[in-house]
């Protein structure tokens, strides 16, 4: 969601470094175009100084802070950086230079490109994009196996969970209209993605749990379409520029769905998972190209 913002800041006048941590790390690493560090998860008193002391070696100008925690801010101000930027949320507005309202209603993406105005003018019309072309995808480690479909079976929370007997419906029905299913998602998914292989009763592709995160970018990138729930994976899959099909439950579809051409947003009624049905999966894939890949985006800020 903050690759907008970053392609940003990818200008002449700026020396962009982008501290990061987690599987973001593994997304961001291998870009050329600006530096990318590490950084730990805050666990007490002596990890938030290690951020401050990572921040202050760096001799920032500004900072743009995505994450939008009072934490963040205090590390920022605490290392001397004069331009603070950021949501003026958790009653941090006193740590910034530059604050802004957060709205709920905004999509993602657009609520961080808003924080660039106070330095630099920018174009809404910029979305999510992974570069594809400098991450490396080991041989011999697990592809597609000429997978058309993938379908995430699992979400780290119950309430975003599809259930799987509309997934296996839905996967049944691609089968049988000559696409190849493959299974993806993260460790934690394996009992689901079994579950789903089950229900299924046709060979799929189950890759769930044997994929690092720049092999599964590659398998996402070499499908058709993906579908899934409210997850990173289908962010992922959004930005490498494979259509997605996206079912929201409890969360907000206009804050985190991805609502442009080819991408589908379904909304579960009333909020929760088990009011979906196949039906509706399959009704969205009737009236759009599953063949259609998003083209690369050229545009570029302002």
């Amino acid at each position: 969601m903050a690759t907008p913002l970053l392609r940003c800041l990818v200008q002449p006048n700026f020396e962009p470094v982008v501290f990061v941590g987690g599987p973001a790390y593994d997304l961001l690493n291998n870009r050329i175009d600006c530096q990318v560090q590490k950084l730990k998860f805050v666990c007490g008193k002596s990890r938030l100084l290690d951020q401050v002391s990572m921040l202050r070696k760096s001799h920032l100008d500004a900072v743009v802070l995505v994450n939008r925690s009072f934490r963040s801010a205090l590390v920022a101000r605490a290392a001397g950086i004069k331009q603070r930027i950021g949501h003026s949320t958790e009653s941090r507005g006193v740590l910034l230079t530059q604050k802004f309202r957060y709205s709920k209603d905004d999509p993602e993406f657009i609520s961080y490109l808003d924080l660039l105005s106070g330095i630099s003018p920018t174009s809404r019309d910029i979305y999510p994009e992974i570069d594809t072309g400098n991450i490396p995808c080991s041989c011999g480690r697990p592809s597609n196996n000429g997978g058309t479909v993938a379908i995430q079976a699992g979400a780290r929370y119950e309430s975003k969970q599809i259930p799987l007997d509309v997934l296996a419906e839905v996967g049944r029905q691609l089968i049988s209209e000559g696409q190849e299913i493959v299974l993806v998602g993260g460790k934690e998914e394996i009992g689901q993605a079994s579950n789903l292989e089950t229900k299924i009763g046709a060979k799929v592709h189950n890759l769930v749990g044997k994929t690092e995160i720049s092999e599964l970018i590659h398998v996402l990138l070499n499908c058709k379409l993906v579908i899934g729930s409210d997850t990173g994976l289908m962010h992922i899959a959004a930005a490498v520029g494979t259509k997605t099909i996206t079912v929201f439950g409890p969360n907000s579809s206009l804050k985190w769905g991805h609502n442009y051409f080819p991408h589908i947003v379904l909304n579960a009624r009333e909020g929760r998972m088990e009011n979906v049905n196949a039906e509706m999966i399959l009704t969205a894939l009737r009236t759009s190209d599953i063949s259609h890949k998003l083209p690369k985006i050229r545009s570029e800020c302002l």
